[in-house]
């Protein structure tokens, strides 16, 4: 393929050159291209970028969006896994010099962050996340970024629509779990749109949902995330439980649970999904809890993961 122009590539022919040379999108990957130019409008719009604005993108496959970011003059990094995509998106941004690739994955095992995505970021302080996201990293990957020291002011991303339910799912739901209360408390949020399933290539076997979080003021402290995370996979492991029921167990009785509970107006009758994001807040960082949490002997190792950019156990 030939070095690309300024003008904009014609996407169906890169498409052909690469399938036509051996490319198959991974399943295992999430590889489902956006094609779409209005939903690809959508995104961009929602995000809105002004020019030199920073921007992570996670996942460029075929370089669409990262061509639309960079052409805004947007500070572009695409982090993509596959060796053929992450040749084809530096051969599409060659032409802007403010857009690089880096070659990595995104997540550095279940829990973390990579390090190579870690470093591209590190010295912004005001940025965005705008990614039509990899069905297989979407979750884990908001769910870290919501935690780091700076973490984006914006989020923009295309994932399955299924996971857009749970990041936005109210108190009370089947969605609402784990992941509702995590990014919940550090963001705020809309679907921008629902996208059908011809918007991509390959057609993924479900809808897929743009949403835009925009970052709190009022999200927890660095020191919150660990107890925080403990509390919230204690209750869910249990969600059909009550809360006292579930704290009962875990606290040694039933006086500390219910003590710990009315503190902070909690009903102890209430299922886990009934609670309010704040009110899992409120809680992990009770005295009480947070006395029960660093005696138990997962507190040091979870504090460690914590400052290593840790993610939820389960990102349902």
């Amino acid at each position: 393929m030939s070095t690309p122009s300024t003008d904009r590539p014609n996407w169906s022919l890169v498409e052909r050159e690469l399938l036509g040379g051996g490319f198959h999108p991974s399943r295992r990957l999430g590889q489902n291209f956006l094609r779409d130019p209005r939903a690809i409008e959508s995104v961009v719009a929602a995000a809105e970028l002004a020019p030199g604005a920073r921007v992570l993108e996670v996942g460029p496959g075929y370089g669409v969006l990262s061509y639309e970011l960079a052409a805004r003059g947007c500070e572009l990094v695409a982090v993509e896994i596959d060796p053929r995509l992450a040749e084809l998106s530096e051969r599409i941004l060659a032409p802007f010099p403010a857009a690089r690739v880096v070659r990595s994955d995104a997540l550095g095992g279940k829990h973390a962050l990579a390090e190579p995505l870690l470093a591209a970021v590190a010295a912004w302080s005001d940025w965005s996340l705008v990614a039509n996201l990899p069905y297989s990293v979407a979750s884990p990957l908001i769910a870290l970024v919501a935690r780091l020291p700076a973490p984006p002011r914006r989020i923009v991303a295309t994932v399955q629509l299924e996971v857009a339910e749970r990041l936005l799912a109210p108190p009370g739901g089947g969605d609402f779990g784990p992941l509702s209360v995590r990014v919940q408390l550090a963001y705020r949020g809309e679907l921008v749109r629902r996208i059908g399933p011809g918007a991509f290539s390959p057609r993924p076997e479900v809808d897929s949902g743009i949403v835009c979080l925009d970052l709190r003021q009022d999200r927890p402290a660095a020191a919150d995330w660990p107890p925080l995370d403990r509390l919230v996979d204690v209750l869910f492991q249990q969600r059909r439980k009550s809360v006292l029921g579930v704290l009962r167990a875990e606290l040694g009785g039933a006086d500390a649970a219910r003590a710990l509970l009315l503190a902070h107006d909690v009903a102890p009758e209430l299922r886990p999904e009934k609670l309010a994001p704040e009110r899992f807040l409120a809680l992990a960082r009770d005295r009480r809890w947070r006395a029960h949490f660093e005696g138990s002997p997962s507190a040091e190792a979870a504090e460690a993961t914590g400052r290593a950019g840790r993610g939820p156990d389960r990102s349902d």
